[in-house]
């Protein structure tokens, strides 16, 4: 047998086995022909499961603006730490009060109450009580006046002044009048939120 009759032979029954090596050697790496051919529209739907997708693949980037609504969302998994400063709203309600001992019966005080630094006031009120002590139903006295107060400056000076609309609050100012037979312990409170 001649040496192309040979190599005829071998190559007819070798043909797959060498088919199969070019196909292999040719897609490892993907071909840049084959990287250019398969697009989306070569991709069946739901094709691409979620085990066929790399751990961290899908990042930030990736995710259409809007795309994540509080349906996409695990009831009970957003905590505070996974939300802004801005939008984490009071963290702490914490109540403020400046006493006066000794207001006369039938004797009215006045005071404001300034809340912590980063607080807000977000109510306030006042009230009577012997030496200050509050127990059961034991407050007497009659509010006034009622209103949130903010700092104002004119110049070098800083005044309490009413709050303005649209302003935040940073106290509280009430007038309480002692409604009782003896002098009592005026009590005056804010209501102060911060974050």
């Amino acid at each position: 047998m001649t040496r192309r009759a040979r190599l005829g032979r071998h190559l007819s029954r070798n043909i797959i086995g060498y088919l199969a090596l070019l196909i292999a050697v040719s897609l490892t790496p993907l071909p840049a022909w084959a990287a250019a051919a398969i697009g989306t529209a070569q991709i069946k739907n739901g094709a691409v499961t979620t085990p066929k997708l790399h751990g961290g693949a899908v990042t930030s980037p990736k995710i259409k603006a809007n795309a994540v609504n509080g349906a996409k969302v695990k009831d009970g998994t957003i905590g505070k730490a996974d939300l802004a400063a801005a939008a984490q709203g009071f963290t702490t309600i914490v109540t403020k009060t400046s006493s006066t001992a000794n207001v006369a019966a039938g004797a009215s005080h006045q005071a404001t109450v300034v809340c912590g630094a980063d607080q807000v006031a977000i109510g306030g009120g006042g009230y009577a009580t012997p030496d200050g002590i509050v127990l059961l139903g034991t407050t007497a006295g009659e509010v006034t006046k009622s209103h949130p107060t903010s700092p104002i400056t004119i110049g070098n000076f800083t005044f309490t002044s009413a709050s303005g609309d649209g302003v935040a609050p940073t106290g509280w100012r009430t007038t309480v009048k002692n409604t009782e037979a003896t002098a009592q312990t005026v009590v005056h409170y804010a209501i102060c939120a911060g974050k």
